[in-house]
């Protein structure tokens, strides 16, 4: 004699017709996580883009300035010593 597995799944009916509560509850979180995600990710760039505009640091630093030997350097630049 072979013993078999039967596996049923309960799919709950209200008036004889199948009702899917947890189908409908799993897209509305899927549907408001993926906006939740979405402002914070513009809110981070935000945030991130504001904090770099608060540092005052320059986009580059620049290491050495070479000039033509025929101009004087300008008053407004003056060199690191």
């Amino acid at each position: 004699m072979v013993n078999m597995l039967t596996i049923s799944i309960v799919i709950p009916v209200y008036n004889e017709a199948p009702v899917l509560p947890l189908l409908f509850a799993g897209l509305e979180i899927t549907i408001f996580g993926t906006i939740e995600l979405l402002m914070f990710g513009i809110f981070g760039e935000y945030l991130g883009r504001t904090y770099e505009q608060v540092k005052q640091r320059p986009l580059y630093i620049i290491a050495n300035i070479e000039r033509s030997s025929g101009g004087a350097p300008s008053p407004s630049h003056s060199e690191p010593s």
